[in-house]
C-alpha cells in the first residue's frame, strides 16, 4: 500500500510539475506577444504623431533602422566623409526631429545633420561616430527580420489607421524582403514633407558623446 502511494504521488508530482511547465511557457508566449505588440502601437503611434505623412514604407524604415543599424557597412571612411560632405551642402533645412531612437528597442538614434549645420557637434565627431556604429554590425538575418516584420504588419492592420499606399507598400515590402534584401529609401511624400538628412548612430555611442553635452534640453 505504502509503495502505491509512493507511486501515485511520485507520479502526481511529474505531472504537476509538467503542467506548471506548460503553463509557464504558455505565459511567456503570451507575454512576449503582448510586448512586441505594446511595442509596435508605442513606435508607430509615435512615428505617426511626429510625422502624419508618413506610409507603411517609412514607418518599415524607422523599424529596420532600429534592428540593423546603418544601412550600408563603412569600409572606406573617406568615401562616408565625401558623402557627407556632399549632403551637408544640399540643404539649409530640415523638418525632421533634431534627434529620434529608433524602432521598437531604441538600439539606435538618428541625428539630424542641422546639428553639424548648427556647431552642436563637428562634422569629423559625428563621421567618427557613424562609422564606429557601421562596424558594431554583425550578420544581418534577413529571414528572421521577414519573419518578424510580417508578425508587426499584422498589428499594424488591427489599429486601423488608414494609412495612404498600405497594400502596395505592404506587397512592395514583402517582395524586397523575399529577394534577400531589406533597405528602402523614405517615401517621396516623406521627403517632400520632412527633408530628412541625418546619420544614424549606435545607442550607447550617443549617449556617452553626444546627448549631455550637446542635445540637453
Amino acid at each position: 500500500m505504502t509503495q502505491m502511494i509512493r507511486i501515485f504521488t511520485d507520479f502526481f508530482s511529474v505531472y504537476l510539475s509538467k503542467s506548471v511547465l506548460s503553463v509557464c511557457l504558455l505565459f511567456l508566449l503570451v507575454s512576449c506577444h503582448n510586448d512586441l505588440e505594446v511595442r509596435v502601437k508605442h513606435s508607430v503611434h509615435t512615428q505617426l504623431q511626429t510625422y502624419p505623412e508618413s506610409t507603411l514604407q517609412d514607418i518599415y524604415k524607422n523599424l529596420f533602422q532600429d534592428r540593423f543599424g546603418p544601412e550600408h557597412a563603412i569600409s572606406d571612411t573617406a568615401s562616408a566623409r565625401r558623402y557627407l560632405e556632399k549632403e551637408l551642402a544640399s540643404f539649409d533645412t530640415s523638418n525632421s526631429m533634431e534627434i529620434e531612437y529608433l524602432g521598437l528597442h531604441h538600439n539606435y538614434v538618428r541625428v539630424n545633420l542641422m546639428a553639424v549645420k548648427q556647431g552642436k557637434i563637428s562634422q569629423e565627431e559625428l563621421l567618427s561616430a557613424f562609422c564606429r556604429s557601421a562596424k558594431k554590425i554583425h550578420k544581418r538575418d534577413i529571414e528572421a527580420w521577414r519573419v518578424e516584420w510580417k508578425k508587426i504588419v499584422e498589428i499594424i492592420e488591427r489599429m486601423d489607421l488608414n494609412i495612404n499606399n498600405f497594400e502596395s507598400d505592404k506587397q512592395e515590402i514583402d517582395a524586397i524582403l523575399c529577394q534577400g534584401k531589406y533597405a528602402v529609401r523614405h517615401s517621396a511624400t516623406f521627403r517632400e514633407n520632412y527633408q530628412p538628412h541625418y546619420r544614424i548612430i549606435e545607442r550607447e555611442i550617443f549617449e556617452r558623446e553626444f546627448k549631455k553635452v550637446c542635445f540637453s534640453p
